[in-house]
């Protein structure tokens, strides 16, 4: 438990909410009323009410942000961790609720959701509690397990209408347990059966509103299913590291091994639960086909849901299959090693290779965000196609979100140039900067991109009225050496011009300090004039790292493609490097030995 505890929590707060995470916090913002947030739920989300209202009760007693949204799940996850312990003993042995407990526990697809502030961490959990009460209620048939049941498969199901599909499957395990009851017990079981269900659906019905709303969907984003969807399904389920999928490859492939040679007769099934292998293996049988058939030809005769977070109540049932496969293993030193190389790679792909707690991989909003805070200090309008997104980080009354296109904006200021003036503009979710050369030329006739911000899956521009400022002022270094100013560092990655687009990306920054705060321009050098050009700022945490992870240099990078026709007159440059930072205090100049002949 300690380290599921730790994994869920740790860095909990390091990624920024993406997408689906502010809707989330947007829904819910205590400010709305009840009705107010069922109008929102019903419009904005394809969920069951529930977590909403959990959400706005927490917020009630602990505050509204996003780390206590994520913390939510977080102690859902670790909930499930345990209680799939619990479940696994009480199907098996106490060794087979330690295996699954701990495989599940180090899972990458469950860690990543217990950091999510959206209903998947509460999904599973109650996935796992309704089987698993279920289970009990099968074994000791009476009216106190039948409304336990009830009651988890109810909650169940207020936390995603995927979950009706696991109720099918429950229904089935049901169904199949009657037929195969003593006939004395038929009776009872059914009619306990029938109220449990009849119950969990009359506590779920308040949400056929929204079930109507998300049945009315005719198409969906998801891409049609292909011949190997499921496979890069689960194999995204177990981690995607080729080591750890042969592994549990192998261990499912040994369960049904182990299964088929059991000794289990047919003519003892009324008696199916004696047999822990079997009742298990019947169990986790119907609780994967129920579901995974329905989803499948859904799939492929109709709108596509393959997509890993609809499939998540899958995953403990995996958990548990390769669990009993690794328990199967006769040889204590052979299960033990087993366990010990999964958990090795397991930790390795997601700290080393994935770099899940190092690296953003979620659109980072809340950077973009905070940067144009940081340096919108004239409350400059914001444009932004995600109005609603950036909303809920640029929440601050100095800053005039407006929502729009960039290329809605310019067609604007084409259209009528009493609109024509300062602006930033920032972007996200699949949306990388492409303008056509229209647009770009409209651009550089009129402005001057004064700073920039590009961070994972998200971005920001900062376009001023084009003046003085794209010229340069250089007569302070001169007479011009190779670094003028404080010393720098540099290098061309990448080096093109066509006779008209300069396309270069590479790394500058000032020797002996961070260049957190840097900003680095490419000028063009003629007669005593330079001539700024269009940068973009790029991460480069391998300048840090080749330091020795000295100075913070991940913001050394720059990335430039322009037409240079729209911004110099013909004639024969040197190309220089400007670096400035503010906070320091300190300016650059580099004067390169590339040379620029514009026709």
């Amino acid at each position: 438990m300690s380290l599921a505890i730790f994994l869920r929590l740790y860095k909990i707060d390091f990624q920024s909410l993406w997408m689906d995470e502010i809707y989330t916090l947007n829904v819910t913002n205590p400010k709305f009323s009840l009705t107010e947030l069922n109008q929102n739920i019903y419009i904005s989300e394809a969920f069951p009410y529930l977590y909403y209202y959990l959400l706005r009760l927490v917020y009630f007693f602990f505050g509204y942000s996003a780390l206590i949204v994520r913390l939510v799940s977080a102690i859902s996850g670790i909930c499930t961790v345990y209680y799939i312990y619990s479940f696994g003993k009480h199907l098996f042995i106490k060794s087979f609720g330690l295996i699954a407990s701990f495989l599940l526990a180090i899972n990458e697809v469950h860690i990543q959701y217990s950091q999510e502030a959206r209903p998947y961490a509460l999904y599973i959990l109650f996935t796992v509690l309704a089987f698993y009460r279920l289970s009990i209620f099968i074994k000791n048939t009476n009216l106190k397990n039948a409304l336990w049941y009830a009651f988890f498969a109810a909650l169940m199901l207020n936390f995603n209408f995927f979950a009706l599909l696991n109720l099918f499957s429950q229904g089935l395990i049901l169904l199949a347990f009657i037929i195969i009851k003593p006939k004395s017990k038929k009776i009872n079981l059914f009619k306990l059966s029938a109220l449990s269900l009849i119950i969990a659906l009359l506590l779920f019905v308040h949400n056929i509103p929204i079930i109507k709303v998300v049945l009315n969907y005719t198409s969906f984003w998801v891409p049609a299913p292909t011949s190997n969807s499921f496979l890069l399904l689960f194999s995204e389920f177990l981690g995607s590291s080729e080591t750890t999928v042969f592994i549990f490859g192998t261990l499912i492939l040994y369960f049904f091994v182990v299964l088929f040679n059991s000794d289990f007769q047919f003519d003892k099934i009324k008696n199916l639960y004696d047999n822990a292998l079997i009742y298990t293996s019947f169990i986790c049988f119907f609780w994967f086909i129920g579901f995974f058939s329905i989803v499948m030809v859904k799939s492929y005769i109709g709108t596509s849901v393959i997509l890993l977070r609809y499939f998540l109540s899958l995953l403990p049932v995996l958990i548990l299959i390769i669990s009993m496969g690794l328990h199967s293993i006769k040889n204590s030193i052979t299960k033990i090693g087993i366990l010990l190389i999964i958990s090795i790679f397991t930790i390795i792909n997601l700290t080393v290779i994935k770099k899940y707690y190092s690296l953003p991989h979620k659109s980072q909003y809340r950077e973009v965000s905070q940067f144009i805070i940081k340096n919108n200090t004239n409350n400059v309008p914001v444009y932004t196609s995600l109005k609603n997104m950036y909303g809920y980080y640029l929440n601050d009354e100095t800053n005039i979100l407006i929502k729009n296109t960039l290329e809605g904006h310019i067609r604007e200021m084409m259209a009528d140039s009493t609109k024509i003036a300062p602006f930033w503009y920032a972007d996200a979710h699949v949306r990388p900067y492409a303008l056509s050369n229209d647009y770009e030329a409209f651009l550089n006739k009129y402005f001057t991109m004064d700073t920039n911000f590009n961070g994972f899956d998200a971005w920001t521009r900062y376009y001023s009225l084009k003046n003085e400022k794209s010229q340069l002022d250089i007569k302070k270094f001169y007479p011009l050496k190779n670094t003028n100013g404080n010393d720098a560092l540099y290098n061309f990655d990448s080096f093109t011009f066509d006779g008209s687009v300069l396309t270069t990306w590479g790394w500058a920054f000032t020797v002996n300090q961070d260049a957190t705060e840097s900003r680095i321009s490419v000028v063009l050098i003629k007669d005593d004039v330079a001539h700024q050009v269009e940068t973009q700022s790029t991460k480069r945490p391998d300048v840090t790292a080749s330091r020795n992870n000295e100075f913070d240099l991940d913001n050394s990078g720059f990335e430039v493609k322009q037409k240079l026709t729209n911004i110099i007159k013909p004639g024969v440059y040197t190309l220089g490097i400007y670096i400035k930072n503010s906070a320091q205090q300190t300016e650059s100049l580099i004067v390169t030995d590339k040379i620029i002949t514009l026709p």
